[in-house]
């Protein structure tokens, strides 16, 4: 332990032994039940005044009783206490940072970050306190960010997420979701330039590699995304949201036989990928394999029974098969889950009509119509 420490930690050991020496004295009465003060009274006055003289009583007496609280878990009486001295001292840095911790106790991690920029703003030696403990700081930082993520107040998730990668630069957890904030605020540069940043901190961390190419993808630069994620690829074969993108890569490019592929390899490493098999369905229907496709869309159904878009496509894709009986079946199937639905009536009269069912067609297609209608 450093001198400074040393100073630091004998004080608060004596702040908190005045404290108590104070509220011992001011509990109990000073004199006996014959009006003579006793010797115990004697030498607490002494030792408060001791303190005094060694300036333990220069604190704000609620910060010391604050601590005392925290030292024994009492996390919310130490709230209100660092509450009442800031009430005194608005400008206390001390009680700010203990207040802080207060709330980081309590998990309320965005209003402990509050408090921590508020000692730093008044007296910026606190933040000294960051490097002394810089994963205890790191996680409330990341933790606030993250709130404010679910709250969708990109502005402040920026600015604590920020803080988190000046606390602990090597962590890349913030690095990922600051690309995402940075999506989100229509600032995709700044999304990949992040990216590019944590790639050099962790070259073999996939996953960053992977958003690398979402963004590429979203602005368009197909040929830059579809580089990253083979080298990808070629380094994590198993890598199923890898293959998936290249996928929608190859499906942009027009490319649907590599799309279907890749969408195959995705829908095979990750089987609850919804997303997977819903292109590998529509990649195979725009390469004439009906079948296929239609098994495809059943394992998306099966994941999400309400996703109305792969029931219709599943049964087309039966009728594109002239496999009317399958996409009769199959339209039922539909209709029994969803009763009111107008496309699985329209779509079961259309296949009804192929089928030569002309009457039962005829009712499908009216009571369709007339659910459109309502």
């Amino acid at each position: 332990m450093g001198h400074k420490q040393w100073k630091e930690f004998t004080l608060d050991t004596l702040e908190c032994f005045c404290y108590t020496c104070f509220s011992w004295l001011f509990t109990y009465p000073l004199t006996d039940k014959e009006g003579v003060v006793g010797q115990k009274h004697i030498l607490v006055i002494l030792l408060c005044l001791a303190c005094v003289s060694l300036g333990c009583a220069s604190r704000n007496p609620y910060v010391t009783g604050g601590i005392i609280d925290m030292q024994q878990s009492r996390y919310e009486s130490a709230e209100v206490k660092f509450k009442q001295a800031l009430e005194i001292e608005p400008e206390n840095s001390d009680a700010h940072m203990w207040l802080g911790k207060s709330y980081a106790s309590q998990r309320k991690f965005t209003k402990a970050a509050d408090h921590f920029d508020k000692a730093i703003s008044i007296n910026p030696s606190q933040k000294s306190e960051f490097g002394r403990e810089p994963r205890y700081f790191w996680a409330i930082y990341y933790n606030s960010g993250m709130d404010f993520i679910e709250d969708e107040a990109w502005d402040s998730a920026e600015k604590r997420l920020l803080s988190t990668v000046e606390i602990i630069p090597d962590s890349i957890g913030p690095y990922t979701q600051l690309s995402y904030v940075y999506t989100k605020q229509d600032k995709q540069d700044q999304a990949q330039d992040i990216l590019n940043k944590a790639i050099k901190k962790a070259p073999d961390n996939m996953s960053v590699r992977v958003n690398l190419a979402r963004y590429k993808i979203k602005n368009e630069s197909y040929e830059d995304a579809k580089g990253v994620l083979k080298e990808v690829v070629s380094r994590d074969p198993d890598n199923a949201k890898a293959h998936y993108y290249l996928g929608l890569v190859f499906s942009k490019t027009k490319n649907s036989k590599e799309a279907e592929g890749e969408f195959a390899q995705a829908a095979k490493l990750d089987s609850t990928d919804r997303d997977a098999f819903f292109n590998l369905g529509t990649t195979r229907m725009a390469l004439k394999k009906y079948g296929e496709a239609a098994e495809a869309f059943k394992q998306v159904i099966k994941l999400d029974p309400t996703d109305e878009e792969s029931w219709l496509q599943w049964g087309i894709c039966y009728y594109h098969a002239k496999n009317y009986d399958l996409a009769i079946e199959t339209f039922t199937k539909w209709i029994e889950h969803d009763p009111k639905n107008p496309d699985a009536y329209l779509n079961r009269g259309y296949a009804r009509s192929a089928k030569g069912q002309k009457s039962e067609a005829y009712e499908d297609i009216r009571y369709g119509e007339e659910l459109q209608q309502r």
